[in-house]
Parts: C-alpha cells; structure tokens; sequence
C-alpha cells in the first residue's frame, strides 16, 4: 500500500490516502521506517488517519485573501477589485 526508499541516510514512507499523497521522514532506520509504514496502513484501514476538514465561507476566504493580499502585495487597484467581485459572484 505505500512505498520505502531510502535518499542519503534518511528513510521515508510514500502513501496514499482518500486521494492524496503523504511522504514523511522517518529516520535512519530502516526498522523504524517498516514499523511506521504498518502504523499508517492500520489507520488507512480504520478511516483514522489525521485530516481534519477546514471547511471555509467564501465571504471568509475572501476576508483572509485581502488581508494577506494587504500584506504582502502593494494596495489593491479598482481591477483588483472588480475581478474579487466578479470572482466572488461566479461562486456563488
């Protein structure tokens, strides 16, 4: 169900989940590195593995969106804005 390789020293496991792929490094041991990939198989087979759902408005993401754009960008011109707005409508 998922893969073991080894890049320089470290191990690391490659699984798959409900569509989405999940690399991790483990470590220098190969034993360690088994042991984790069976941990992560058991929960793939309980439905248990970590992901929360982060279910989010669009009136929210557009919030957090201007804010980080006011952040990290120079100020938003009046296309800026008409493109949210017509973004925004297409959306909903």
């Amino acid at each position: 169900m998922g893969l073991l390789y080894k890049r320089r020293k470290n191990w690391h496991t490659d699984i798959r989940f409900k569509g989405r792929r999940i690399r991790q490094k483990v470590g220098p041991s190969k034993k360690l590195v088994e042991l984790a990939l069976k941990d992560a198989e058991v929960k793939i087979a309980r439905d248990e593995y970590g992901f929360t759902k982060n279910d989010v408005t669009i009136d929210k993401f557009f919030s957090r969106f201007v804010e980080y754009s006011k952040a990290s960008h120079q100020p938003p011109t009046s296309n800026d804005r008409h493109c949210l707005k017509k973004f925004k409508q297409l959306l909903t």
